[in-house]
C-alpha cells in the first residue's frame, strides 16, 4: 500500500480470500468522498501487477458474460434452481452452496426425504406415522423461515445497490462519507465473490486458477483511463443488481409455492390438539 496519499482516505485491493475488495484503512473518517475517488490506480497496491496474466486472463470477465453464465447456465449444471417452481418453462439460475441449500429441494421432495427417514428409524406404528407426519411439515415450515430471512436481507441490500449505482452514475460528485462509500463497496465485493464461488464449484477451479480469475477480474475494474474504470463499474454493478434481484424473485415465487402445499396438507391429530390447547389460553 503506498503512504502519500491524501489521509482522506487510504484504500488497498484485497487477496481472494477476503472479504472486500477494497479495504477503507479509516473508515471513521468523516470526509465526503466520490465513487470516483475510489478508481484512481494510486489507491490500489502495485501487487498483483498483472504481469503474470495472459491475454485470455486479462480479459476472461465481462459482465456481460458473467450475466449469461449465470441466467441461462448450461444444461444439467449443479446448484441451478427454477425461477418460477411451478412453471417447468421457467429459466433456471446459478445460486451458490448457501442459498442452494436453502431453497434448493421442492416442498413435496423434502418432506418426503424427511417422512422416510423417520418410519426407517424403527418399527412403524401409529405413533411413528404421526412422528413423520409432523416432521415432513416441521421440515417446510423450518425451510419456510430459513427462505423468508434470507429474502429480507436480500431486499435490504438491492436497496442499498440503487444507492451504489447513483454514486457510480454521477462518479464526480462526493455526497458521501467514505465509511458509507467504503459499505457500498464492501457489499459489492460480497457479491462478487458469491459470484466466483459460483464459478469455482460449477468449473471445479483450483484456488490458484481462482486467484488468476480474480486478478481479471480486478484488471477489468481498475485498468484504463477514468471514463472506462467507471464505466466497468457501472455495468458490473448493473450485472450484479439484476442478479440479485432476479435472486430475489426466486426466493419470493418459492416462498409462495411452499406456502400453496403447506395449505394443502392435512394436519395431524397432534398438531390439532396442540393448536387448540393454543388458541383456548
Amino acid at each position: 500500500m503506498k503512504n502519500d496519499q491524501s489521509p482522506e482516505v487510504e484504500q488497498s485491493i484485497e487477496s481472494v480470500d477476503q472479504v472486500s475488495i477494497i479495504s477503507n484503512v479509516d473508515a471513521a473518517d468523516a470526509a465526503r468522498v466520490a465513487f470516483g475517488r475510489y478508481l484512481k490506480p494510486d489507491f490500489y497496491v502495485d501487487d498483483p501487477t498483472f504481469e503474470t496474466l495472459t491475454e485470455a486472463d486479462k480479459h476472461w470477465f465481462s459482465p456481460t458474460q458473467i450475466e449469461r453464465a449465470l441466467f441461462r447456465p448450461p444444461a444439467n449444471t449443479s446448484m441451478t434452481v427454477r425461477i418460477d417452481p411451478g412453471d417447468w418453462r421457467s429459466p433456471k439460475l446459478s445460486l451458490n452452496h448457501e442459498e442452494f441449500k436453502i431453497i434448493g429441494r421442492f416442498p413435496e421432495k423434502l418432506a418426503e426425504g424427511v417422512m422416510r427417514q423417520v418410519l426407517a428409524a424403527g418399527d412403524v406404528d401409529e405413533d411413528r406415522v404421526e412422528k413423520a407426519q409432523r416432521g415432513r411439515l416441521h421440515a417446510v415450515t423450518s425451510k419456510q423461515e430459513d427462505t423468508q430471512e434470507h429474502l429480507d436481507k436480500m431486499l435490504e441490500r438491492i436497496e442499498q445497490y440503487a444507492v451504489f449505482a447513483a454514486k457510480a452514475h454521477a462518479a464526480g460528485w462526493a455526497h458521501l462519507r467514505s465509511h458509507e462509500m467504503q459499505e457500498l463497496f464492501n457489499l459489492c465485493s460480497q457479491e462478487l465473490t458469491t459470484i466466483m464461488d459460483i464459478f469455482q464449484i460449477r468449473e471445479g477451479w483450483s484456488d490458484e486458477y481462482r486467484e488468476k480469475r480474480y486478478a481479471g477480474m480486478m484488471y477489468y475494474l481498475t485498468q484504463g483511463d477514468q471514463r472506462t474504470r467507471v464505466d466497468h463499474w457501472e455495468k458490473t454493478i448493473g450485472t450484479v443488481r439484476r442478479y440479485l434481484a432476479s435472486r430475489i424473485r426466486l426466493f419470493e415465487n418459492h416462498l409462495m409455492h411452499n406456502q400453496q402445499w403447506l395449505d394443502k396438507q392435512p394436519i395431524p391429530a397432534s398438531m390439532q390438539a396442540a393448536e387448540s390447547d393454543t388458541s383456548s389460553k
